[in-house]
Order: C-alpha cells, then sequence, then structure tokens
C-alpha cells in the first residue's frame, strides 16, 4: 500500500485534472501546493514502510533505532506538517478540514511525545496507527464509491472514521490493560 501510496505521490510531477483525486484542483494545484502533496505522499509512504519494518525487529536492535529515527524525522518535520497544510483544501468543506487537521497534529504530538522515552511504545504504536489512515482512507473511498454514495458526504465521515476510531479503540485497549501513559520524561 505504502509503495502504491508513494506511486501516486511520484505520478503529481505531471497532474490528470480530469479524474481522480487532482479533478477540480487545478486553479490551485500548481506551485506551493504540488510541493506540499509530493512530500507529503513521499514522506508519508516511505514513513509507512520503516515504521512497519521497525515494529517486527525488537527494540533496541540497531535497525530499529535506525528507521526509527527516519521514521521520527519524516513524520515530524515533512510528512505531518505537509498533511496539517493539505487539510485546508480538502472536499467537503470544514467537517473534513478539522478531521485531518486533528488527525495532523495528533500524528505529530504522538510521535513526538514517543522520542521522550518514557512510554516510547504506546506512543509510538499510536503514531504507527495514525500512519495507517491512509490506507483506511483510502479502502474506505472505495467502498463508499462502489455502494455509489454521495462522494462529499462520504469523504466528510471517511475524514473521521479512517483514524478517529482506530485511535479510540487503541486507548480504550491500553487503558483496559491498565496501561499508563504519561507525559512526562
Amino acid at each position: 500500500m505504502a509503495l502504491s501510496i508513494l506511486w501516486t505521490a511520484i505520478s503529481y510531477l505531471t497532474p490528470n485534472f480530469s479524474e481522480g483525486f487532482l479533478t477540480g484542483r487545478q486553479s490551485y494545484f500548481f506551485g506551493i501546493y504540488q510541493g506540499m502533496l509530493l512530500f507529503h505522499g513521499v514522506s508519508a509512504s516511505v514513513a509507512t514502510l520503516l515504521a512497519s519494518i521497525s515494529m517486527l525487529v525488537k527494540r533496541g536492535e540497531s535497525i530499529h533505532r535506525l528507521f526509527g529515527k527516519l521514521y521520527l524525522a519524516l513524520v515530524l518535520f515533512l510528512a505531518a506538517p505537509t498533511g496539517f497544510y493539505l487539510s485546508f483544501f480538502v472536499i467537503g468543506g470544514w467537517t473534513s478540514t478539522a478531521a485531518f487537521t486533528g488527525l495532523s497534529v495528533l500524528w505529530w504530538v504522538s510521535t513526538y511525545l514517543g522520542t521522550r522515552g518514557r512510554n516510547h511504545g504506546y506512543w509510538m504504536r499510536m503514531s504507527y496507527l495514525l500512519t495507517w489512515a491512509a490506507f483506511f482512507l483510502r479502502m474506505m473511498i472505495i467502498v463508499a464509491a462502489e455502494l455509489g454514495m454521495d462522494s462529499v458526504l462520504s469523504y466528510q465521515w471517511i475524514a473521521w472514521l479512517c483514524w478517529l476510531p482506530g485511535i479510540l479503540l487503541y486507548s480504550g485497549i491500553q487503558a483496559r490493560k491498565g496501561s499508563r501513559w504519561s507525559l512526562k520524561k
């Protein structure tokens, strides 16, 4: 999935405004928006790949540390900030903007808190779960289109459903396990 998103991001170098995601975006696409979209797609895709590999190896191993540091840099300095910027250009008005702004901020914050040492695992798993919002977003869009749902209305719902239920479920499971998280180091 990450490779598919990466390929799509690269395709924005030669945009097609007649179908798909770029439909109706020609008036503001070129310039900063195109750069942000490209940086977001590439950095988020690579971050997803790095985090997936990092999750498969033991914490403390050199590959885990290396990929973790690269993931942190990509999310904190590229993927989340560009996602925040792009959230102001989504379809669905303020509902979708609020959802993607919240996603970007929570992704950045959870990733940053994962660097603080204490409860590293809790925060990095949350960050990783938020990274997968892109996958869930695309799957839900496909299902909504197959069901013939209104694209704008379904997008407003999907903007929230691609990440919020997962985070609530994860937080609930962690609380039930008695996992205590803290903002202190």
